[in-house]
């Protein structure tokens, strides 16, 4: 694939995906890697291949009637459950209606420029998104008003409930885990990133769900996917990977997935996920994306002295999964990680109120622009 993801167009690069439909593993990526370097020493020339060469095909069909064999799409049409699609203008446009259903699209038309917008599902980019939402909810006067907002190539997603509430990557983990276990009864162990939500520790530990905390990287999912019987796999990102279909991301299957779980209990988005937290407890997460060619070295130098406090909070637990982690004895937490795709460093923090995220990521701030 050619593309440069989320980022701007000046990013554009190759994107591998490999024979069982995820991202192309290391030893992929340094076997390519390796060939190119050869062929950037020697006389290669591109050939100007014959358009004979090149095969073209629908993946329509055969993705469709798989999504179909996963989820209860019945549910969804007989129960009076009001589906908002946000597809960011980008490559998922389409394919709920595609799918039969009757739902409201907004920002479905195609547009490589994506309206102007990154196509990432954060507030800070659905702020339209968010107050038509709650329009739709009030002329309706429909409290199983949902919105699933995909990014630009539809294979992660967030949402929106009736009330405004945007729903985050980490409460969706949390809604799709008691609505695979719980109401589905389904088996699998789980994964998730190094920085994905606590919350989710819990629900397995209730559900007693053997859990797999792995590195960043959807990747690190994919392979176990392939290797074991997982149930669900997930990243902060808004990436998730269901028992059943190909290991990778997949925002349609997901979302789809998420609408089921309202159809099921007839509640809204919000009301399953408090619920949830008021069993196990209350989590809130933030992160904050820094812009400097310091990353690695910012983390090296905590990582070599950490302190034994932080923002005024003794440090419980200090990780190096995968960039620098404290965690505090209340079970919240900040990572230090440097993105390995872009020159920024990613401060991500889970507190038990949202004052302590706010807290805690101003802290994060004023070490990395003191350590860089």
């Amino acid at each position: 694939m050619i593309t440069a993801s989320h980022n701007p167009p000046d990013w554009n690069g190759f994107k591998i995906k490999e024979g069982f439909g995820g991202s192309a593993f290391p030893e992929t990526t340094k076997a390519v890697e390796k060939q190119l370097d050869k062929l950037q020493t020697s006389n290669f020339k591109p050939q100007n291949n014959s358009k004979s060469q090149i095969t073209k095909f629908d993946p329509d069909p055969e993705y469709l009637a798989k999504i179909k064999s996963l989820v209860d799409l019945d549910s969804l049409k007989t129960h009076n459950l009001k589906i908002v699609i946000d597809p960011m203008y980008g490559s998922g446009s389409g394919y709920f209606k595609k799918l039969g259903l009757a739902v409201i699209e907004i920002r479905g038309r195609r547009d490589p420029l994506f309206g102007g917008v990154n196509p990432e599902p954060l507030p800070v980019n659905l702020e339209e998104s968010i107050s038509f939402v709650k329009e739709t909810a009030l002329k309706y006067k429909n409290e199983l008003t949902a919105c699933i907002i995909l990014d630009g190539d539809a294979d992660r997603l967030a949402a929106i409930d009736a009330s405004g509430r945007f729903i985050n990557t980490h409460n969706i983990f949390s809604l799709l885990l008691r609505h695979l276990k719980v109401n589905r009864r389904l088996s699998g162990d789980v994964i998730k990133t190094f920085n994905l939500t606590n919350l989710i520790d819990k629900q397995c530990k209730k559900y007693d769900q053997k859990l797999e905390v792995v590195p960043i990287g959807f990747k690190n999912i994919a392979r176990k996917m392939m290797e074991k019987d997982i149930l669900l796999g997930g990243e902060e990102s808004g990436g998730m990977g269901l028992k059943g279909f190909i290991p990778e991301r997949d925002g349609i299957l997901a979302g789809l997935t998420l609408l089921e779980m309202v159809a099921y209990e007839k509640k809204n988005l919000a009301q399953m996920l408090e619920e949830i937290m008021n069993e196990l407890g209350h989590f809130y997460y933030d992160r904050l994306d820094l812009h400097t060619n310091e990353a690695q070295t910012v983390v090296k130098k905590l990582t070599d002295s950490p302190p034994a406090t932080f923002a005024g909070r003794k440090i419980a637990k200090v990780e190096t999964l995968d960039g620098l982690k404290f965690n505090f004895e209340d079970e919240s937490w900040i990572l230090f990680r440097a993105s390995g795709t872009e020159p920024l460093l990613r401060v991500y923090v889970e507190g038990r109120t949202p004052e302590e995220v706010k807290l805690l990521l101003g802290a994060g701030e004023d070490v990395v622009r003191q350590n860089s």
